[in-house]
């Protein structure tokens, strides 16, 4: 099956988002939820990509981004 191409345009908004296998958690405990957001500050500077909202539960997370630069989304997620 061949795979299709996202094409990723400045300015437009991006739901992103994750699951645990089996539905189990990703996040156990207090310190792995501020990991990812530390991570999602850094790399969303880099990137210029803006965290609109998100929403992190222990077996997943939401996120609503824009690309605001040049460089794409799916080097961000």
């Amino acid at each position: 099956m061949a795979r299709r191409k996202v094409e990723f345009v400045t300015g437009q908004y991006y739901h992103i988002y994750n699951r645990g296998v089996n539905q189990d958690p990703i996040f156990r405990n207090l310190d792995n939820y501020f990991f990812l957001l530390q991570r999602v500050k850094e790399y969303s500077s880099r990137f210029e990509i803006a965290v609109i909202v998100y929403c992190l539960m222990p077996n997943h997370y939401h996120f609503l981004l824009r690309q605001d630069g040049e460089h794409t989304i799916g080097k961000f997620s």
